[in-house]
């Protein structure tokens, strides 16, 4: 659901009048965002990283207008490694300061099984935090937000519940489990 949610986000607000986006595809173990958008595409931020001197030539169009694409790449050997390299730290910052008039959006590995999305949590402005309802625990909530930095988050989205009247109640807490 967090890569659907992602690309969902930057569709949205590339609608708007004057917002620009950059999805950024971080998720080298199960790249889908170039798919989501019907793109076939076999070199991105992998190939960036390991020997790309600008990362404008993997830059993609995607069919909506105002919203440019990087995706992930081949699958790498060394997720981890790529992702909290020196090299993406240097990209995150030249993405927010030479893309200043747009949003840039990162879809990441799931937290609780990897180490990349804490990674590049420390080198963002925020996190949006994307809960499986009725599958992720709270404990496991609570334990990714401290390990992201509960300042860092902007928010949780609970996604896969359906929305019965039932759940919302015990999610405020006024109704019984």
């Amino acid at each position: 659901g967090k890569t659907l949610l992602a690309a969902n986000l930057a569709v949205s607000i590339a609608r708007g009048l004057d917002e620009h986006v950059l999805l950024v595809d971080c998720d080298f173990r199960q790249s889908m965002l170039h798919q989501t958008f019907g793109l076939e595409i076999h070199q991105g931020l992998r190939e960036y990283l390991e020997n790309g001197n600008s990362v404008a030539p993997y830059l993609q169009p995607t069919p909506v207008e105002k919203l440019t694409l990087l995706p992930a790449g081949e699958r790498p050997a060394n997720p981890s490694e790529l992702l909290s390299s020196e090299k993406m730290r240097k990209l995150i910052d030249e993405l927010k300061a030479r893309y200043q008039d747009r949003y840039v959006i990162i879809d990441t590995p799931p937290v609780q099984f990897t180490a990349e999305g804490n990674s590049l949590a420390s080198m963002v402005d925020g996190v949006l935090l994307v809960v499986r309802s009725g599958k992720t625990s709270k404990e496991l909530v609570f334990q990714a937000a401290e390990n992201i930095g509960r300042d860092r988050i902007l928010g949780v989205v609970f996604n896969g519940g359906n929305g019965s009247r039932k759940y919302s109640r015990r999610y405020y807490g006024f109704g019984s489990s």
